[in-house]
């Protein structure tokens, strides 16, 4: 699979000479091997090739007619809803027509999507998403006779295991609906009371998350992340920072309060609903019943955190002290209650060598730490939290890159 990392931006020519001179040499060396390419995402790199304006990734298709395009997505985001503004994409109209075209012309093609994105996105905050579930069934519902389905994955903790084997499942034979898919692989182990959660879960998440943006919030944001903003380059969709708010107007701060931030209290409202939900379940004792209740429980205080995080800002830039302090607390107690979720799933792990995924293990990439590295000790919550208290206290205190 030949891949080319994001923000890529080669002589067009140049780049696809390279190609054609890579599948050649794998040709002489494997003759028998496939080769396939990733056909990458990033609205704000386009090139004008042979006449067309095109995504950049899209050179492939100049290249080696043999070569197979993995057609790719990222995070949970699907061909068919908004993408949020990941990578600058409101969309992924241009993947899916790609595609599409593909295979109406019964050419062989890939479709390339991910089942986790790890970094400051998902499993490494901690969230429990089975919105995942939903995009992936979703995909696979409308691209009937889709001739390949790879899914991109980090690691099965947290309850990511299930976004790979519903994956799969999908691909073999689809069931009906996302909750469908969903009772089938918990309905043997968990029974399908707690399989209704999950599904309701996916779809709260959907609606809030996508089609309301609220990703970001939940999401967290490192070092790099924000170095990226102050050139323009986006990676996970982006969101309105504490910072912002401090330059903003009176009626950007009021949009914020009525788009954003009443929205994100909603969505916290049903995440805990659903959290006491899961509590009142009688489920077998297993590390899967376990896994189940932190799930939910760290998704629930991660919003809450947040939501109380924003509301501490919003109450401090309008000088209602009164307001500032209990919403500062409730922020407290939210980061408490993910540390303990955290806590008993970090000592439960489906990984038996637990360091490896906490830890700092010798890989071969530029992040020097396994992929629960940043959720094991809160980064991404932490480094809010200073941002936030040096808002209220007006200092510049050394934020946490969680990065390196």
């Amino acid at each position: 699979m030949l891949a080319f990392g994001e923000f890529f931006g080669e002589d067009p020519a140049r780049f696809i000479g390279a190609i054609d001179a890579t599948a050649a040499a794998i040709r002489t060396a494997r003759p028998a091997a496939g080769i396939h390419a990733s056909i990458h995402v990033g609205a704000d790199q386009r090139v004008t090739y042979e006449g067309e304006d095109l995504p950049y990734y899209f050179l492939f298709k100049y290249a080696d007619p043999a070569i197979v395009p993995n057609v790719h997505t990222v995070m949970y985001y699907n061909l068919f809803e908004d993408a949020g503004g990941a990578y600058g994409h409101a969309d992924f109209a241009e993947h899916r027509a790609y595609l599409l075209a593909r295979m109406a012309a019964g050419q062989p093609a890939v479709y390339y999507p991910e089942s986790a994105y790890w970094i400051a996105f998902d499993n490494s905050v901690p969230l429990f998403l089975p919105l995942y579930v939903r995009s992936r069934w979703l995909d696979l519902d409308r691209l009937p006779g889709l001739p390949g389905h790879l899914a991109f994955s980090s690691g099965w903790d947290w309850s990511y295991w299930l976004h790979d084997l519903a994956s799969l499942r999908g691909s073999y034979a689809l069931p009906a609906s996302p909750e469908a898919l969903i009772a089938e692989v918990y309905a043997p182990d968990l029974g399908p009371d707690a399989a209704r959660l999950v599904a309701e879960l996916a779809e709260l998440e959907a609606s809030a998350l996508i089609t309301q943006r609220l990703a970001p919030y939940l999401a967290g944001r490192d070092a790099l992340i924000d170095a990226g903003d102050t050139i323009g380059i986006h990676s996970q969709p982006d969101r309105i920072t504490f910072a912002d708010l401090v330059i903003a107007d009176p009626a950007t701060r009021a949009a914020f309060e009525r788009d954003v931030l009443g929205p994100l209290a909603t969505f916290t409202a049903e995440l805990e609903r659903l959290r006491d939900a899961v509590h009142a379940l009688t489920l077998p004792t297993s590390r899967w019943s376990r896994e189940l209740v932190d799930g939910f429980d760290v998704t629930a205080a991660r919003a809450r955190f947040v939501t109380s995080c924003y509301q501490t800002a919003v109450a401090h830039l309008a000088n209602v002290p009164a307001l500032t302090n209990e919403a500062r607390t409730r922020a407290t107690v939210a980061l408490d209650a993910g540390a303990a979720a955290i806590a008993r799933r970090h000592a439960d792990l489906h990984d038996t060598d637990r360091t490896r995924a906490t830890g700092r293990p010798a890989n071969v990439t530029v992040y020097g730490y396994g992929y629960l590295h940043q959720a094991d000790s809160q980064c991404y919550w932490r480094r809010e939290l200073v941002q936030l208290d040096d808002l209220r206290a007006g200092t510049s205190s050394a934020i946490p890159h969680c990065f390196l």
